[in-house]
């Protein structure tokens, strides 16, 4: 396996590379890295923390901005729950 080869056919659509999903949580993590080791602070640290805890769970697609939308505005909605069509 080589690293280079499996990187650059990430962005090719063949079987060979890494998935987006991955590279976009790797990058996330550098990302957040670089940021936590300049911007840290004991002041933001809960602010860093929930960020963090956020994007990476967007990254993996474990929650969804729609999700997350709807737990802000305390929609409530079930999932054999239909659409009401009154004509």
């Amino acid at each position: 396996m080589n690293l280079k080869n499996d990187i650059t056919d990430s962005f090719k659509n063949t079987e060979g590379g890494f998935s987006a999903r991955k590279l976009t949580a790797f990058t996330f993590v550098c990302f957040a890295a670089f940021i936590h080791a300049t911007q840290l602070t004991h002041e933001n640290a809960v602010n860093f923390l929930l960020i963090d805890v956020t994007i990476t769970l967007l990254c993996l697609s474990i929650v969804t901005f729609e999700q997350i939308l709807k737990f802000k505005n305390g929609t409530k909605t079930t999932e054999n729950e239909e659409p009401n069509n009154q004509s």
